[in-house]
């Protein structure tokens, strides 16, 4: 089980996000493009969040809206699909 953890922590490097106000630093395996385009996504919904009730609580509803966002989309591909899969 180490040697998988320190390989897991091999494969990742260190970097600096921001997300809204703040500046974190994270391990990520993933390539500088996807980690902007993923940063980004993260800051457009957490836009949307009214910021006026603490950074804990906007961080939350950013996760809810993201998670909303995930499941209409998974909703709208398994409909599109159902629509193909009866052609």
């Amino acid at each position: 089980m180490a040697k998988q953890f320190t390989k897991q922590l091999e494969d990742q490097r260190d970097v600096k996000i921001v997300i809204g106000k703040r500046t974190y630093n994270i391990y990520t395996r993933l390539d500088d493009s996807t980690l902007k385009s993923v940063t980004s996504i993260v800051n457009s919904v957490i836009s949307e969040v009214d910021s006026d009730k603490g950074h804990e609580k906007t961080l939350m509803m950013t996760c809810m809206n993201l998670a909303y966002y995930l499941n209409d989309a998974e909703q709208r591909l398994a409909s599109l699909l159902d629509k193909i899969d009866k052609r």
